[in-house]
Parts: structure tokens; sequence; C-alpha cells
């Protein structure tokens, strides 16, 4: 609090001066200001729902302060909150909205410190999906299948281009249950090739 009144008193001084850009730098270390102390006081909230076992209370409280608060955290701020969101929408069973979370955290800082465990998160997070979804293939929801599909054609085609083939050269385009490997008979029939 006696930060923030500091603050005020400079940036009151500041615009007496008239310096546009000079007030718009304090108007913004205020925002960062307000944003840490909301990340401060919403963590043991955070604490007290996940220990209780409410992971969709805790995560609805960090969607929250990002939505209120997202633009104005310092980066590394920021990429912990979305570490903390994925991992919350793990353990409530969303998957999806983990990657997304992990996905935001890396695009704050690409090349930083944490870059590489975002990655490294998001890898794991779709190995456990494919390997879920591969025990359901064609008896899984078309929606979910086709998704399925486009995010494997996706990894095949990013291993190409690692490989050296030009992206342009390549298309991925998953088809779900349009075109299934193999027929919808019974389950010996994928299991005898090798599905």
């Amino acid at each position: 609090p006696q930060l923030r009144v500091h603050y005020r008193v400079l940036m009151e001084e500041v615009v007496e001066l008239g310096d546009a850009d000079l007030k718009a730098d304090y108007e913004q270390r205020l925002l960062r200001l307000d944003a840490a102390v909301a990340k401060a006081e919403l963590e043991s909230k955070i604490e007290e729902l996940a220990q209780a076992g409410d992971w969709a209370g805790a995560t609805a409280v960090v969607e929250d302060l990002l939505a209120e608060h997202g633009d104005n955290f310092e980066v590394e701020d920021g990429q912990q909150i979305y570490m903390v969101l994925a991992m919350l929408r793990m353990r409530a069973g969303n998957p999806e909205g983990a990657i997304e979370a992990f996905e935001a955290g890396h695009a704050l800082d690409p090349n930083g410190p944490m870059a590489q465990g975002f990655t490294q998160n998001i890898s794991r997070v779709r190995e456990m999906m494919d390997r879920e979804a591969a025990e359901r293939d064609a008896e899984g929801d078309d929606g979910f299948n086709l998704r399925l599909s486009q995010r494997r054609a996706d990894a095949i085609k990013e291993y190409l281009v690692s490989r050296g083939v030009e992206p342009e050269r390549i298309t991925a385009v998953g088809r779900g249950e349009e075109a299934p490997l193999v027929g919808s008979g019974c389950h010996g029939d994928r299991v005898s090739q090798g599905q």
C-alpha cells in the first residue's frame, strides 16, 4: 500500500509537469503493482481450494486473475501463473485447456528460462491425450477423433520439417473417423493390424 501511495504522489507530480511518457510509465508500473498484489492475495485462496480438491474452483480463481490483470504481470509472474493454471486444468480433467495455458505461458517469452519447460509439458500432455485416445480410436467421439487425427498429422509434419523437408511441401490433414485405418469390426481386427 505504501508503494502504491508513493507512485500516486509521483504520478500527480508528473501530470503537473505535463510529461506524457513519464505518466504512461508510472501508470504501467501501477498496473503491474496492482497485478502483483492481486496475485499475492489470491495465492492462499488458490492453495486452499487445491488442498480441498476443488480443482475447478481453483482454476476459476486463476482464470479470473488472468482476465483482470493478465496483461499487467511481469513476464516471469505471468509464466508462473500460466504454469499453475495448466496444472490445475490437468487436475480438473481438462488437458486441452492445460495445453492452451502452457502455450500462453510459452508465448510470453519463447526464448526465456521457462520456455523449455512449457514445450516439454505441452509434448507430455499431448502424448498422454494420444495414448488415451488410441485406446478409444474409432469408438470415441467424432469431434475428439478428428482433433486427435489432426494433432497426429501436425506432429508428423513437424517431425518432417525438423528433418529438413520444406513446410510448404507438406499439408497435414487429419480425417478422424472419415477414413479409419481399420474397419468398425471387432477389437481383434485392430489388435491384429497393430493398432
